[in-house]
This record gives structure tokens, sequence and C-alpha cells, in this order.
């Protein structure tokens, strides 16, 4: 936490940050899921798709509606939803619905 002085308030206030680190191994995953920096659902999806890795997509882009939830991926195609509905029904046990 750093204390700076607002000439323009006449006051003090904090300031804080976060700072990441970088590391190539993380270039990998990247470019699976990025192409020409467009979010893609990768063809490989139902080889590295687990219960955690879903846990984390829904906690950063997901709803609960009623019984279930949404997963809000607005930037994908159709066939990328679609590739993502018949992953997830094998694989988690989760009967998913395409809403546009």
């Amino acid at each position: 936490m750093i204390k700076k002085f607002s000439i323009q308030k006449l006051c003090y206030f904090n300031r804080s940050g976060v700072v990441a680190l970088q590391n190539t191994l993380f270039y990998s995953l990247y470019n699976f899921f990025y192409v020409n920096g467009t979010k893609i659902v990768p063809n490989i999806i139902g080889v590295i798709l687990t219960d955690v890795s879903l846990a984390y997509r829904v906690q950063d882009d997901g709803s609960k509606t009623g019984s279930g939830f949404y997963l809000n991926k607005h930037s994908y195609t159709y066939s990328e939803h679609l590739l993502l509905k018949e992953v997830l029904w094998p694989k988690l046990h989760l009967d998913c619905n395409i809403h546009s």
C-alpha cells in the first residue's frame, strides 16, 4: 500500500496495485484459447476440460439462475457453443442448452 498526496483534493489517499508474473509456460495455454487475439473454444476442449477448470470458468463468466447456471460466452460462434455443449454431457454429465 502506497500513501500519496493529492494536490487537487488536498488530502492523502491509499494506492495499491496487483503485479502478475509472466511465465513462458502460459504461452502454450494462451495459444490454445486465442487465435489472432480472438478467444475461441479449442477443438481439444474435451481433453483439457475438467470439473475444476469448468468451476473457474463459471466463477469468471457464469451466473446462477434457478436450479442451473449460465455460462456467458457471447464472443463464441454457434459451432463453438455446440462443441462445448457436446463435451459437457459425456464428460461432466451436464445437460446444456444454447441460448441466443
